[in-house]
């Protein structure tokens, strides 16, 4: 990982007001693309925190004021342990979009736990393309980098999620094998497909590549980084068939022409069948 020195300074300056939100034994990490190592100048800076607890909503309010612009509005969650997924407490700090994501300890312990052993699902959610996977916990702690690991969190989790876990692997593959090829060969979608319905069909296209984007990571035993920059994470894998490389644009696309149309179905299929064909080999 390479970070600015303004970066740098940033999160020096900042770590010790997050600090100051929480209560109990907690680990404080850089998250996002700046952890991931593609960060542009486009970027926010995440910040990824996991603790027993935290201060009053009020209280947290105050502290992130005494830092944040004051030309921006803050948004803070009132608790952190309805969901897997935390609270936030998101501002701005000279000029840069700061998101800090503070997830419940325990939660988010038996979240990777269960994930581990293969108990996986996806809830469906409005802020992600295609739900929120609760074994995207493994792929998080994979990549973030410890700022205060005190209690050694961070530490325990890595070791745990550093090899990919076969029952995983196999939940991930066996629930989404049908839903890979579901719509393929149904008629709602091939009418669709004669009627030229745009929006149902693109629709379609999307949602069916989404879940052999998801299959393909389990194949190749990596973790899914999430919905940001999937096709830099696509080519960075062993398997991936070449088809749906060269033809993204168009798998994409919203087509009004019944040739078109069949055509992103075509590459859909053969593009699912070469997926299949290796699941059901491992």
């Amino acid at each position: 990982m390479t970070i600015s020195n303004e970066v740098k300074k940033w999160i020096e300056e900042l770590v010790p007001t997050i600090r100051s939100l929480l209560t109990g034994k907690y680990a404080i990490a850089l998250g996002g693309s700046h952890a991931k190592g593609y960060s542009d100048i486009h970027s926010d800076l995440d910040f990824y925190v996991y603790t027993e607890g935290v201060v009053p909503v009020e209280e947290r309010r105050e502290l992130i004021a005494g830092i944040a612009d004051q030309d921006q509005d803050c948004y803070l969650n009132e608790t952190i342990d309805g969901e897997i997924w935390g609270g936030s407490a998101d501002f701005y700090y000279k000029g840069v979009k700061i998101e800090t994501s503070i997830k419940s300890y325990s939660l988010y312990e038996k979240s990777i736990q269960d994930c581990l052993e293969g108990v996986i699902f996806t809830e469906p959610t409005f802020w992600t393309l295609s739900g929120y996977y609760n074994y995207i916990c493994l792929s998080e702690v994979s990549f973030i980098e410890p700022l205060d690991d005190r209690y050694g969190i961070i530490a325990d989790w890595k070791n745990l999620v550093a090899n990919y876990s076969p029952k995983l692997k196999k939940a991930i593959l066996e629930s989404n094998k049908w839903r890979a090829t579901f719509w393929l060969d149904n008629f709602h979608y091939l009418s669709a497909i004669k009627r030229c319905d745009t929006i149902y069909t693109s629709g379609i296209a999307q949602q069916t590549l989404h879940t052999q984007f998801q299959m393909l990571f389990a194949l190749n035993e990596t973790y899914f980084g999430g919905d940001k920059k999937i096709e830099k994470q696509l080519k960075g894998l062993s398997f991936c068939p070449q088809i749906l490389l060269d033809n993204l644009d168009f798998l994409l696309g919203a087509h009004r022409d019944v040739e078109l149309l069949n055509k992103q179905r075509s590459l859909l299929k053969q593009i699912g069948e070469s997926i299949i064909q290796k699941a059901n080999n491992v």
